[in-house]
């Protein structure tokens, strides 16, 4: 990996948009902690985040299509712009400035994702699945110092983080100035043929990454959003609590996915990716259902699962990526923003059936909304590695097919 950084022609691209992919998700950890900080009730907030989710993530097909249309420079920028609002959250509780502040998160979200992706999914086809994953640890280490951080910056500065603006500002700079090499060229007519061809010759295996995707995604959200909470349940460890069990969980995947992303272009993500549904199926209910945990063991437990759990977005946008190397952006949007769009209800759907249960609410929940794992699994198994092998299949029917079938020639001559 570190050969492929400072040794190839796209490294510090690589490197430029690693480092705003941190700064980005680190804004999208800031509201499951803030919920716990400003003691939002836990259905209100869960609402909040699901509407302003569905909203603004739903966005990302269309700015992944003109991503990829040769305007991915504005529409990462205006990405890092948009949700760099959310640290004005601060200053209100009221659910209607709340959920404005969220949606433009999220929105920004919706324009980053598909333009960071398109550019690392085309910078090497050699290489698309370590590009993509490493770009992915760098939002991975973001999202995971993000609670932490901003909950040490909460209290020293009286109930605000305004001063990660600066970096903000920072990344924006870089990312202005930054050349990066351009696979598009522009062109700002929209063609609804040219929008819907990725999807119409591969619909199948993207249907299939695409459900993978959603049920999976559904318990990572909820599972993110009642983590605090979680933690509550399980120990009375503050570092914990106020966001070290965040940090644990999401370190684990930064410091794997660059290893995922090696596994990808040996083995295939193919091979790879129900390997890794499995591992988050075991370790997430090992975590739940065992009752005493000493800290050390949590914090491996977290590491471990989140190694796992956050490992399979990115080789699922790498497998889209795959399938549809021309169209980057297009696939990432749908792949991510059409999916994180619905899962953006999975905290929504938590903080309701938390509501359900009387004793071990956030245990409970959680343990209901883990079997959506299994479809994961399911649709995951379902996918084929490429159309050659369905091709194949139908060759090798009609090749049967017309053994069977007499020739007419050779009818005629056994005819009296």
């Amino acid at each position: 990996m570190l050969r492929l950084l400072f040794r190839s022609s796209f490294g510090k691209s690589l490197i430029v948009i690693w480092f705003a992919h941190m700064v980005m998700d680190f804004f999208t950890g800031i509201w499951p902690i803030y919920k716990t900080l400003a003691q939002i009730d836990l259905a209100k907030a869960g609402l909040i985040a699901g509407i302003s989710g569905f909203f603004g993530e739903i966005l990302q097909l269309g700015f992944g299509y003109f991503s990829d249309k040769g305007y991915r420079k504005k529409i990462l920028l205006l990405g890092l712009i948009l949700s760099s609002f959310i640290l004005w959250i601060t200053f209100t509780t009221s659910f209607q400035s709340c959920f404005i502040l969220l949606l433009l998160l999220m929105m920004g979200s919706g324009a980053f994702h598909p333009a960071g992706v398109g550019y690392c999914g085309s910078f090497s086809k050699d290489h698309k699945g370590k590009c993509i994953l490493f770009f992915s640890s760098g939002g991975a280490l973001g999202l995971g110092i993000s609670q932490i951080t901003f909950t040490k910056l909460f209290h020293s500065f009286n109930g605000h983080a305004l001063i990660l603006f600066i970096p903000v500002i920072l990344t924006l700079l870089v990312v202005a100035i930054h050349k990066f090499p351009e696979t598009c060229s522009i062109s700002g007519t929209f063609n609804k043929n040219n929008f819907l061809a990725p999807f119409k010759t591969n619909w199948k295996r993207l249907s299939l990454l695409y459900f993978t995707q959603l049920s999976c995604y559904l318990v990572g959200a909820a599972f993110i959003f009642l983590l605090p909470d979680l933690m509550i349940a399980k120990t009375s460890n503050t570092w914990l609590i106020m966001g070290g069990a965040h940090l644990s969980f999401i370190l684990g995947s930064a410091i794997a996915l660059p290893f995922v992303g090696f596994l990808c272009d040996k083995y295939g993500q193919k091979k790879i990716l129900p390997f890794f549904i499995v591992g988050t199926f075991c370790l997430f209910y090992v975590l739940l259902n065992t009752s005493t945990l000493s800290i050390p063991i949590l914090i491996i437990l977290l590491f471990s699962l989140g190694a796992f759990f956050q490992s399979i977005n990115p080789i699922i946008v790498s497998w889209g990526n795959k399938i549809v190397p021309d169209s980057p952006s297009t696939v990432s949007g749908l792949l991510m923003g059409c999916a994180w769009c619905f899962t953006s209800f999975g905290p929504a759907c938590a903080g309701l059936l938390c509501k359900r249960f009387a004793e071990t609410a956030i245990v409970s929940t959680l343990n209901c909304m883990g079997f959506l794992l299994i479809f994961s699994l399911l649709f995951s198994l379902m996918i084929r590695e490429n159309e050659s092998e369905e091709l194949c299949i139908l060759d090798v029917l009609e090749k049967n097919e017309s053994e069977t079938i007499p020739d007419s020639s050779i009818a005629d001559d056994i005819t009296p």
